[in-house]
């Protein structure tokens, strides 16, 4: 269940430790100006070069989206669907919504692309990685149904050795952890039971990025 800033929650075990088999390394220029980015994900795109305003900017919108989509969703599914109408601005192909709740939707039903074609609870982590110098290849907010991509929140990206020692505590109080993308083993991801650990995760890097920034 949802509601009142509460976000859904799934199990599942974390690990707070780099994964002793991750690989450390940057994309190439070239995979940086494919236009469907990196690491064969299907409709992504380059995240890099993204300055601490634009991040500061993206990471605000995030969180107050998703305290929206919390005090509106008392269901796991009405979260779903509620964040779905916060990401596209729309809300015409959601049924089941109550009338309370399209009412409270209207203000942010725009065609203002406010979390730039990323997903609530992810968006905001997305780009302080990329300003901390790290390069994000993919991110899901999870989703309910089995055919969900991701069950749970997560961010696949590319980094350093330095980086990623960096981050390792941030990413262990923010409640997330660290695993391998699955067929994607260059990558590291980030994953958390709940958009909570990852919204807080963005603000815990911005706390700290010029560390990040230092360490180019």
């Amino acid at each position: 269940m949802v509601g009142g800033a509460v976000y859904p929650l799934t199990e599942v075990e974390l690990h707070t430790q780099l994964p002793h088999d991750a690989q450390f390394w940057v994309p190439a220029a070239d995979d940086l100006e494919a236009d469907d980015g990196f690491g064969y994900f299907d409709n992504t795109w380059p995240i890099f070069n993204v300055s601490e305003a634009e991040a500061r900017r993206i990471t605000s919108i995030d969180r107050s989206l998703s305290v929206v989509a919390s005090s509106l969703a008392v269901t796991e599914s009405e979260f779903d669907d509620i964040a779905t109408a916060l990401e596209t601005g729309s809300a015409e192909d959601i049924a089941g919504l109550s009338t309370e709740q399209l009412e409270s939707l209207a203000p942010y039903m725009t065609d203002i692309v406010t979390l730039e074609n990323l997903e609530l609870g992810v968006a905001g982590l997305v780009y302080c990685l990329a300003a901390a110098g790290m390069y994000p290849a993919a991110s899901c907010r999870g989703h309910p149904g089995p055919s969900a991509w991701s069950r749970i929140p997560v961010v696949f990206f590319a980094t350093d050795r330095v980086r990623a020692q960096l981050l390792e505590p941030l990413v262990r109080d923010s409640g997330c952890g660290f695993n391998i993308g699955q067929s994607r083993g260059e990558l590291l991801v980030i994953e958390s039971k709940s958009i909570e650990g990852t919204l807080d995760l963005a603000d815990a890097l911005l706390g700290e990025l010029q560390s990040f920034i230092a360490a180019s």
